[in-house]
């Protein structure tokens, strides 16, 4: 199964491989506890090196992309919860708290777009967004709008909203190895997609999430458009 090399990070200390940016990276409980948003971002870069040799050059070493996942975190203009964020980032990490009450009000369609463009303009990087909100969306279009965003642009972002569906994640960070269902499945969250699979009347989706590949079963995800739940399901490409 094909996966994009650009999105292969490495990390020499420790010769362990990633399959995109980790939200868990970020030193802060409140960026890590939101930060899907700029990872996919970050995701989002590293995938127009693979497109576009002669634009800006990324290191795929894992402090680099972290240094580039922080940095667009802060273009995303992230709203933090005043206080909030300060008692969020002094308590441990996977604190039942952060269920309940979040410190930082992520981002959305827009945010996350300018969000992109706006890091983009600081790199010298003259960015074309293009956004498809999902909300009944049917299956043909946004397999089209997926099959182009991946030729045109290396990868493309899928914001799921409370849209709930199945994710599959797989033990190895690089190979589809020993898949096991996501618990619950996958809502309100942002993945990378790199690859879309077709078999008869099947697609499957290879994304990059938390730092490994996972896949997301097309024709479950376009059933979970067909609901108010994904009022702001989205998804995204930029081209240059």
């Amino acid at each position: 199964m094909k996966i994009n090399q650009n999105l292969i990070i490495s990390e020499p200390a420790s010769n362990i491989t990633y399959y995109g940016g980790n939200q868990e990276w970020f030193p802060r409980n409140t960026q890590a506890q939101a930060g899907c948003g700029p990872v996919a971002g970050a995701n989002v870069f590293l995938a127009l090196c693979g497109k576009h040799p002669s634009c800006i050059r990324f290191s795929r070493q894992k402090d680099a992309v972290l240094a580039l996942m922080e940095d667009v975190y802060h273009s995303m203009h992230t709203i933090e919860v005043p206080f909030l964020n300060c008692i969020y980032d002094h308590l441990k990490r996977g604190h039942v708290f952060f269920k309940y009450i979040p410190a930082s009000y992520g981002r959305g369609i827009l945010g996350f777009t300018y969000g992109v463009l706006r890091h983009g303009k600081k790199l010298g990087m003259k960015l074309h967004p293009h956004v498809l909100p999902t909300l009944f969306c049917t299956r043909r279009r946004g397999l089209r709008f997926i099959l182009d965003g991946l030729a045109k642009g290396g990868s493309v972002v899928l914001l799921t909203s409370h849209n709930r569906h199945p994710l599959t994640l797989y033990q190895s960070n690089t190979a589809l190895k020993s898949p096991y269902p996501a618990k619950n499945g996958m809502k309100c969250h942002f993945v990378t997609i790199t690859n879309a699979i077709k078999k008869g009347d099947s697609v499957t989706l290879v994304v990059s999430t938390w730092g490994r590949i996972a896949t997301i079963d097309y024709n479950a995800l376009a059933k979970s458009w067909k609901t108010p739940l994904a009022l702001t399901s989205c998804l995204f490409y930029f081209t240059m």
